[in-house]
C-alpha cells in the first residue's frame, strides 16, 4: 500500500524425496510355495515413500479384507484350508482409502500336517500269539506310515495297522510306534 505496509506469509519447505513411490511386496509365503497350515505366516514389506500409508489391508481368496493395524510386516491367517489360495494387499491412509499402485498378490497352496487322531494301545499277548496295533491320522493325503519297534523301522510295516509276528519273550517290554508323514 502507499504506507508501506506489508504482511508476509509463514515460511514453508518443499521435501524432496527419492525413495520411489510406496510399494508393497510379500516375502513369505512365496509364490506357489506348499506351505503346513491350518496357520499361514504372511510377511510383507513396505517400501518407497510411506509419508502417506498408515496400516496394510488384507485380504484370503476374496474373503473380507482385515487391516493389518500395527504396520510391523506380519500377519496370521488362522484355520486356513487346504488347497490352494491368494493374499491380496495393498497399502492404507488412516481414514482407510487405498494408496494407488501398492497392490500386490501371492499365490501358494496349504497342506495340511498329519495328525494322530487315535494312538495305538498297548496290549497283552500270550507267548506264540501276535499283537496288532493301529493308528487313525488325518491330514493331506496321501498319508505314508512307518511302524517302528524300538524307534527302528519294521521293514514292510507301512499300513495304518501292523500284526507282530509270533511273540517270543524277547519282545516281552517292546515299544512300538507309528510315524505317520505326507
Amino acid at each position: 500500500d502507499a504506507a508501506g505496509n506489508t504482511a508476509t506469509s509463514a515460511a514453508v519447505t518443499v521435501t524432496v524425496s527419492n525413495q520411489g513411490p510406496p510399494q508393497l511386496a510379500f516375502t513369505a509365503p512365496r509364490s506357489n510355495e506348499l506351505m503346513t497350515g491350518p496357520t499361514v505366516n504372511v510377511v510383507y514389506v513396505a517400501s518407497g515413500d510411506l509419508t502417506e500409508a498408515n496400516h496394510v489391508h488384507l485380504q484370503l481368496d476374496g474373503n473380507p479384507e482385515v487391516r493389518d493395524l500395527d504396520f510391523d510386516g506380519r500377519y496370521s491367517f488362522t484355520n486356513v484350508s487346504e488347497g490352494p489360495h491368494t493374499i491380496r494387499g495393498y497399502l492404507a491412509r488412516v481414514d482407510h482409502s487405498k494408496i494407488a499402485g501398492t497392490d500386490a498378490s501371492v499365490s501358494f497352496s496349504v497342506q495340511l500336517a498329519p495328525s494322530i487322531t487315535q494312538h495305538p494301545a498297548s496290549q497283552t499277548v500270550t507267548e506264540g500269539r501276535s499283537a496288532t496295533f493301529s493308528v487313525v491320522a488325518t491330514g493331506t493325503a496321501p498319508l505314508s506310515y512307518q511302524w517302528q519297534k524300538n524307534g527302528v523301522n519294521i521293514a514292510g510295516a507301512a499300513l495304518a495297522s501292523y500284526t507282530t509276528p509270533a511273540t517270543t519273550m524277547a519282545d516281552n517290554g517292546a515299544l512300538f510306534r507309528c510315524v505317520v508323514t505326507n
